[in-house]
Order: structure tokens, then C-alpha cells, then sequence
């Protein structure tokens, strides 16, 4: 049973993978996406998401860092 951040997080998705057939750089990265998400087993949204999720915290873990050695 998905919950309304869970569609509205696919819808997200889904228009990133509309805006990627005018842009290369977001359409490799999208390809990319899937590829990995066929290679784990895991849906394309999962992997998605893992992907985001990895993104924002090392963009946090490099806004600790430069405080920190600020």
C-alpha cells in the first residue's frame, strides 16, 4: 500500500524522466538509475531513492566538514 509521499515521490520521478528526454546529462543519469536498480533487483523508484538519499547526505557530511574546518 503506497502513502501519498510515496506517489507524490514517484510522480517526481516520473516527470525527472520526461524533462530527461530533452536533457543528456539528466537521461544518462536516469539510464544509470535503472541500470543499477536491474542489477540489485530493486525497482527503479528504490533505487532512486537510495541514489537521493546518498546524494544529501554526503552534500550534509561536506556542510559538517567545512563548518567544522571553517
Amino acid at each position: 500500500m503506497l502513502i501519498k509521499a510515496d506517489e507524490e515521490f514517484m510522480k517526481m520521478v516520473d516527470e525527472l524522466v520526461v524533462l530527461a528526454e530533452n536533457d543528456e546529462e539528466l537521461f544518462a543519469g536516469i539510464k544509470w538509475i535503472d541500470n543499477e536498480s536491474k542489477k540489485l533487483g530493486i525497482s527503479f523508484y528504490e533505487m532512486f531513492f537510495l541514489v537521493l538519499q546518498r546524494h544529501l547526505a554526503d552534500e550534509k557530511a561536506k556542510e559538517w566538514l567545512s563548518k567544522r574546518n571553517g
